[in-house]
């Protein structure tokens, strides 16, 4: 009985333990991403996590867009496809990111205060001209 109580406080130790490990590998690769780094073993980590974070990242970007939506570089949310400012915190997308569906999706009844185009139901800036509406 002693032996399993044991391997149970030690395993809550451990499992905190490699939480915390998780966190600090994290905060330095976060830190050091950019640095030139001369240790090959973190060196090599390096470009791993780059590379699967490059393949991650694109097909997030082909199912997004198979859906008609991007998201938006700067705040993360997920917006449609032809917007062309975020419709969370305003950011102007790249030319290369506004590509527009074979079908357009039913217009939403919301619609800019400024420009007059449709607005998606719960977005605070215009995905067209960029103004925050609602004021």
């Amino acid at each position: 009985m002693g032996a399993m109580v044991n391997d149970r406080v030690s395993g809550k130790f451990d499992e905190r333990l490699n939480v915390l490990y998780l966190k600090i590998g994290r905060a330095y690769y976060s830190k050091n991403r950019n640095a030139k780094i001369n240790d090959e073993e973190i060196k090599e980590l390096f470009e791993q996590v780059e590379q699967v974070n490059t393949e991650k990242r694109n097909i997030e970007i082909r199912y997004l867009a198979q859906q008609g939506k991007k998201k938006c570089q700067s705040c993360e949310a997920i917006v449609s496809l032809e917007s062309r400012f975020c419709n969370m915190c305003g950011e102007k997308f790249d030319e290369s990111t506004m590509v527009v569906p074979e079908e357009t999706p039913e217009a939403p009844q919301k619609k800019c205060e400024f420009c007059g185009e449709p607005l998606e139901n719960d977005a605070v800036f215009c995905q067209n001209c960029g103004k925050k509406n609602g004021e």
